[in-house]
């Protein structure tokens, strides 16, 4: 292992789980991945690494003898996430990126990922100001914003339609050596 370190799987799947990486931005969890391979105790079981144009990974690991067998393992880096759909007075409008459970999302953290990362919540009209008729039923997306604590003059200046958003979850260990997190259907 040359200039490598030694990383339990705990730590690595908590690196890649943590990671920012909503669909088109997956570049610091590809990073994770190619660090590891190329300086840390990951060298020694790879022979080739390569990048292409669109940021895709292939590593190889060549067999020996006359006809070794072949394995492929395929996977994708990208995590759900939203989208900056609208900026209303300072409030954020989204649009998902991916298949999103709507129903989880109310109340939720976020990170806004503009000029700079932006810590945000997901809230709706509070019950309070609600008809009746309103509490009854679940909040739509449509009805969902996102608020960041800065004034209309600020998000404008630092967020724009298009951005990427991504839930504030880190990886947990449970009991059992069992995990929770985000991203682990696609990077675990």
């Amino acid at each position: 292992m040359k200039g490598g370190y030694h990383v339990q799987p705990e730590t690595l799947l908590e690196q890649l789980t943590n990671a920012v990486g909503p669909s088109g931005r997956e570049d610091r969890a590809a990073q994770i991945i190619v660090d590891f391979f190329t300086t840390g105790e990951g060298q020694s079981w790879i022979t080739e690494l390569h990048r292409d144009r669109l940021g895709n990974i292939m590593l190889r690991k060549k067999g020996g003898g006359a006809n070794p067998p072949r394995l492929m393992l395929a996977a994708h880096l990208d995590e759900i996430g939203l989208i900056v759909s609208a900026i209303e007075d300072g409030f954020l409008r989204f649009s998902p990126i991916g298949g999103i459970d709507q129903r989880v999302l109310l109340g939720q953290e976020v990170i806004v990922h503009s000029r700079e990362d932006l810590p945000g919540i997901i809230g709706a009209k509070p019950p309070h100001l609600q008809q009746p008729d309103e509490r009854k039923k679940a909040v739509k997306l449509e009805e969902m914003t996102i608020d960041l604590g800065l004034s209309p003059e600020r998000v404008a200046a630092l967020v724009q339609v298009g951005d990427t958003i991504t839930i504030k979850r880190d990886c947990c260990a449970l009991k059992n050596n069992v995990y929770a997190g985000k991203a682990m259907d696609d990077r675990a």
